[in-house]
């Protein structure tokens, strides 16, 4: 039983890191740092599939995250993303 609960922890963690990578490459202006954040994205994906391939292979139903999660942790990258924005002076 350890076992499917560390996968679905890692099925989880892993589509919470990617949603929050998908997020940041869409307003990422740099180059490098989209590039740093695309690599990021595909190891996320990896783990994400295999943690689901795994868990699957075991009889188990990977359990998404909950759309409240979701909104709660999109709401905060975005809003940790806009005040790093900010020019100094209005922080």
């Amino acid at each position: 039983m350890q076992e499917i609960e560390l996968l679905t922890s890692c099925f989880q963690i892993t589509q919470m890191g990617r949603d929050a990578v998908m997020q940041l490459i869409k307003i990422a202006e740099d180059a490098k740092f989209r590039k740093a954040l695309e690599n990021q994205l595909t190891e996320y994906q990896n783990i994400f599939d295999k943690a689901q391939e795994m868990l699957n292979a075991r009889g188990a139903t990977p359990k998404e995250i909950s759309a409240m999660s979701k909104m709660a942790a999109s709401t905060s990258t975005k809003m940790r993303t806009l005040i790093r924005l900010l020019p100094t002076w209005q922080k």
